[in-house]
């Protein structure tokens, strides 16, 4: 597995857990432990996944598609248009 560059990552990390506070009342510490360990920042984290061309939004929509469900795969843009193909 090649890795995202680390610059780039903490910015999704920056979003994701910003907005994660701002949805689920989390404080800073829980936001970034939960995302951290999540399967959702694993597949941002592996550079052949292609997520980190996407929006914080949509990772966003993923991780919470996690949270709620257990597989951040069910998100509407992973089983959606939006990912159809990755070129």
């Amino acid at each position: 597995m090649s890795e995202v560059d680390p610059g780039l990552l903490s910015m999704f990390d920056d979003w994701v857990v910003d907005l994660a506070m701002k949805s689920y009342g989390w404080d800073e510490d829980t936001a970034i432990r939960n995302f951290l360990s999540s399967q959702t920042h694993e597949m941002l984290a592996d550079a052949e996944t292609l997520l980190w061309h996407d929006s914080p939004l949509v990772i966003f929509d993923l991780f919470q598609n996690e949270i709620a469900n257990g597989d951040p795969r069910l998100s509407t843009y992973v089983m959606g248009d939006a990912l159809y193909v990755r070129q």
